[in-house]
């Protein structure tokens, strides 16, 4: 259970990180604004026992999940509020671990084409392939 209060302290920590404002010189006078935290996905090894964690001891519900053809669960969702969830992957990360491990964080925008082409302009980066651009390791899609 101690692992699992440091990932939710850290979900805490990133949506207040998320909705904080952004000031820098330079900066367009009218850029999308992160309005918060849509999702936080991670990779689990027991998924019985962390829907337990959220379900019985913290009171959430899981309002839907994504089977595998063979009827296995392969995502779980457990909806934090009307507007947020925690995703729940059973599927292998790329990188091995008896731990779990984050998969990725999703932010809500006011203005996804926006918010997908400004890294671009500001960074001067090429798009890696048509409707893929990517920051660093970071997807941006909308």
């Amino acid at each position: 259970m101690h692992r699992h209060g440091l990932l939710v302290a850290f979900a805490v920590a990133l949506a207040a990180l998320c909705v904080a404002p952004r000031f820098s010189k330079g900066e367009d006078k009218h850029r999308s604004k992160i309005l918060g935290l849509a999702h936080v996905a991670f990779f689990v090894n027991d998924l019985e026992k962390t829907r337990a964690f959220y379900k019985d001891f913290l009171g959430f519900d899981e309002p839907f999940s994504l089977k595998r053809p063979d009827g296995t669960t392969q995502m779980a969702f457990i909806k934090i509020n009307d507007h947020q969830y925690v995703e729940l992957s059973t599927d292998k990360p790329k990188v091995d671990s008896e731990d779990g491990q984050l998969s990725h964080v999703s932010i809500y925008t006011d203005d996804a084409a926006a918010m997908r082409e400004r890294p671009h302009r500001q960074f001067q980066l090429q798009r890696e392939g048509p409707g893929q651009p990517h920051v660093g390791n970071c997807a941006v899609s909308s």
